[in-house]
Parts: structure tokens; C-alpha cells; sequence
């Protein structure tokens, strides 16, 4: 969702017009989840994926087709027979996909979009809705066109507006909701107050960031991976010609600080996820020492079982509880039977991938 909003401004600012995909209703198997968004900009390019093959070079298709004519459009495709057939996409199931048209005289959504990144930057939460009827509205407005979104945040900050009170007033109740339910959710029209149309309610999130401790070879195929799928990254080491933008050009943040203090005065929260690949056994306990005391959803350290069972003697000792090391994951990765540092990195990230998919049951040693 950090890239859509993201990739939103850039086009916003640019004076592009585009179109808005995303897969509102899933029937059976599909290659891409409920959610799941592409941007297609006036001048053809696509950013973002909502399950490639056929299904996208139909919306590509579509998109311009949409964005000319000004009108809303939904798409049924049908991944089974000669839809998946042509399409190499042999899922089985049904997917519908809405393509909202945002001109680039469209003031309102640029809006919209700009406060819900500025909310999410700030480890807010907040809840995107959209308004999903085709056609053109009746209270059509070329400057002022896409009425059909809005933002409202857990703390009740608020961008564009759907001009009734009463219906206002039922989504800020429904945020709580759609946000414990983590997932996005088609709302039918007619089951809030006021509401004529479909709503797709997308809860959005703070980014989740990777902590990575250690700047060595394993780590060079790490922070590579972690970037590509889609984490904030810091890379933290206590040499300066380890921590560095050359070193590490994927990296949002680089601590060039010493292992004994790395997490003094830093804000951890169940977003930050925390990967400990130092150079030696004594600094990984240092830094594991300090990331039991934070607020981290997820602390892996990597390592042998022999060099684990150390540090958490060592650590037993000055105070930490079973409990506390029970929640720690080491030896870090899912076992793939992992021999290189490449393979070894793709292994960790696939469990990093596993944490952040709330739907997947995580168990450490978990194997494929």
C-alpha cells in the first residue's frame, strides 16, 4: 500500500491522469488477494500487480478506454476455461476488478491519497474507502470528479467527504472494525446509513521496517531481498566502511553506531521487525540482549543451534525468562535446507514474508 500512495503522488504531481484497478470481490482461487491494486497512468505505463497474464493486458486495455470516457467500469474474468486457458492463470476462481478513472484536474483525490500517506508515515492507522458503482455520478463535476474516495484515521483525522452526515458518522464507527479485521472488505450498499453505493474499505497500515544488525556478506543478499519485498530497511554496524549508502544502497537508514548502545534512545514498534547477523557471537547477544527489552514483532538471530543454546544461557543469567526466549527465532529462516548466502537470505526473508502475512500461521523451524 506504501508504493500505490506513494506511486499516486508522483503521478499526481506530474499532471497525469490514471486509473485506479483493484480486485474487489474473489471468488475461489486467484492469483492476486483481495486489495490488490494497479495504477495505469494516461500515457500507458502500469505500476503494481493484480495478477499479471490476461487479466492485466485486459485492464491495461480498459484503463484508457476508461479514462477517456470518464465513466467507472467493473470487469468480471473468469480464471477457469478459455480465460485461463489464454491466459496460462489455471487458479479455478472468479475475480471482479474496478476501474476508477481519476482525471488530472481531480483535486479531491490527490487530497485524499496525500493525507493517508502523511498518516501512515507517522505510525497511524487509518481506513481508505472507495466508492465502487460504474458509470458516471449524477452530481458529475469535471474539476472536482472522484467524490468517490475518502480517508479516515484511527485518531479520526479526515480527507475528502461523501456529503452526508449520518453515513460519515457510520464509517468512523466501522474504522475500529475494518482495522481488527486487518483485511480489506467489500461493504454492501445499503448496510450503513445513507449509502447508495458498494464501498471497498482498504485498512492502511504503518510501513514495516526491517532492523538489520550486521553489515556482512549475508547481509549484502539480504537487504537486496528485503527491499524487493517492500520493507523499510535499516542497516546497522559499528565500522563505518560496513554502514554506509555505498555499501548498501537499498537502505532507507543506516546506524553507524557502536553494538552496546545500537537500540538506546530508537522507537521500536510491532511494525519494526529485527534481523541479528552480526560478526560474532558476543555482539549478537549484546543486540539481542537490548531487542528483548522493545516492543519488535519479530526478533530473529541467525546462527547455530550450538551458538544459540550459549547466548541464551548467558542471557538466562542476567535475567531473561524462558518466555522471553521463546519468542526469539533462531536459528533465524525457514528450513529450505539453506547451504549459501544467498540461499540462506532467501530463507530468512521468506519468514520475514510469513510474519507479515497476518493470515499465515508462523512457527519457528516450520519447514517446505
Amino acid at each position: 500500500m506504501k508504493s500505490f500512495l506513494e506511486n499516486i503522488r508522483l503521478l499526481v504531481d506530474k499532471e497525469h491522469g490514471l486509473v485506479v484497478a483493484t480486485i474487489i470481490k474473489q471468488l475461489g482461487s486467484a492469483p492476486r488477494e483481495l486489495g490488490a491494486r494497479m495504477i495505469v497512468s494516461d500515457d500507458g505505463r502500469g505500476w503494481g500487480s493484480i495478477g499479471g497474464g490476461m487479466l492485466e493486458a485486459k485492464v491495461m486495455s480498459e484503463a484508457q478506454m476508461v479514462l477517456q470516457s470518464g465513466e467507472a467500469k467493473l470487469i468480471q474474468f473468469q480464471l477457469t476455461g478459455k480465460d485461463a486457458a489464454e491466459s496460462d492463470m489455471l487458479c479455478g476462481g472468479n475475480v471482479e476488478v474496478f476501474l476508477d478513472p481519476v482525471p488530472k484536474t481531480d483535486k479531491n483525490f490527490a487530497g485524499v491519497t496525500a493525507a493517508a500517506e502523511a498518516v501512515t508515515k507517522k505510525d497511524e492507522r487509518g481506513v481508505l474507502f472507495e466508492k465502487v458503482s460504474a458509470g458516471v455520478p449524477d452530481d458529475y463535476d469535471p474539476l472536482v470528479y472522484n467524490f468517490r474516495w475518502l480517508f479516515l484515521s484511527e485518531s479520526g483525522k479526515l480527507a475528502g467527504n461523501y456529503g452526508s452526515h449520518k453515513l460519515m458518522s457510520a464509517l468512523k464507527d466501522k474504522v475500529a472494525e475494518i482495522l481488527s479485521g486487518g483485511s480489506p472488505v467489500l461493504i454492501r450498499a445499503g448496510t450503513l446509513e445513507d449509502q447508495a453505493d458498494d464501498l471497498f474499505a482498504t485498512p492502511l497500515l504503518p510501513p514495516y521496517r526491517v532492523i538489520l544488525f550486521g553489515g556482512g556478506h549475508i547481509c549484502l543478499h539480504l537487504a537486496k531481498l528485503i527491499k524487493m519485498m517492500g520493507f523499510l530497511l535499516v542497516v546497522a554496524d559499528d565500522r563505518a566502511e560496513f554502514a554506509s549508502h555505498e555499501r548498501f544502497p537499498e537502505a532507507d537508514e543506516i546506524w553507524q553506531t557502536p553494538f552496546e548502545t545500537v537500540l538506546q534512545g530508537r522507537s521500536i514498534s510491532p511494525n519494526d521487525y529485527l534481523v541479528i547477523a552480526t560478526r560474532g557471537h558476543l555482539y549478537d547477544l549484546t543486540v539481542l540482549y537490548q531487542a528483548l527489552k522493545t516492543k519488535a514483532g519479530y526478533i530473529g538471530m541467525i546462527g547455530s543451534r550450538r551458538k544459540k543454546n550459549l547466548i541464551y544461557q548467558k542471557l538466562q543469567e542476567w535475567g531473561v525468562t524462558q518466555d522471553a526466549l521463546e519468542t526469539v527465532h533462531a536459528p533465524i529462516g525457514i528450513d529450505i535446507n539453506a547451504q549459501t548466502p544467498e540461499e540462506i537470505a532467501v530463507s530468512i526473508v521468506a519468514e520475514l514474508i510469513a510474519q507479515r502475512r497476518a493470515g499465515w500461521k508462523l512457527k519457528k523451524g516450520w519447514k517446505v
